[in-house]
């Protein structure tokens, strides 16, 4: 089975969450339901500003930026309204007649039916949307590993954690990076298709 990341994959979440925080610390948007919000919003700006800014990987480690990101994506319909990445990923994958379902990870209590939805309205995929959600007794990381029953099991994903905890449960992870990763997925799907097709060697 082929499993698909969504946030840094087929979504563009850095985006998505680099404009919402804006929104949210310049008062554009109004945060629900948290009453720390205000005290986030405000070592944001001192450390940020008001301008606009698209984070970085790196930059949306950081202590304060991290703070917004868990505010940001615990707000009903963030994930639904994430921007597509292009890339042909779903199109190729398509063409090669393979099984694949999304296994991603979500914050929050709107998180699972907001990207199941995605999935449906955004991707108009009807493929399964598995949704995994740390309580704190397991990360995302051993969450998705979880899935990977088999060793010709793949996960395409963008973060080295759940690549790592992927490979450590046998299976097979393509880190993803970009478009240019596509090549490297392709070639293991064709060469999966090519073994299941020969005939066992008895030798």
């Amino acid at each position: 089975m082929l499993y698909l990341d969504l946030d840094g994959v087929l979504a563009n979440f850095r985006e998505g969450v680099s404009e919402e925080i804006w929104k949210y610390a310049t008062g554009r948007k109004e945060i629900i339901g948290s009453k720390s919000a205000p005290r986030k919003i405000r070592r944001y700006l001192k450390e940020h500003g008001r301008s606009y800014k698209l984070h970085t990987e790196e930059s949306l480690r950081q202590k304060e930026v991290k703070s917004m990101l868990y505010l940001v994506c615990s707000q009903k319909d963030f994930f639904l309204n994430l921007p597509v990445l292009e890339t042909r990923l779903l199109e190729e994958v398509g063409m090669l007649l393979v099984d694949y379902q999304f296994l991603t990870a979500g914050i929050g209590e709107y998180s699972v039916q907001d990207k199941q939805q995605w999935c449906l309205t955004v991707l108009r995929s009807d493929k399964p949307c598995n949704v995994v959600v740390s309580d704190g007794t397991k990360s995302t990381a051993e969450l998705k590993a979880e899935f990977c029953k088999s060793p010709t099991d793949i996960l395409v994903d963008d973060t080295e954690e759940n690549i790592d905890a992927w490979r450590q449960a046998g299976g097979i992870a393509v880190h993803w990076t970009g478009p240019e990763c596509l090549e490297q997925l392709i070639d293991i799907l064709r060469q999966q298709a090519l073994d299941q097709a020969s005939p066992e060697n008895p030798f």
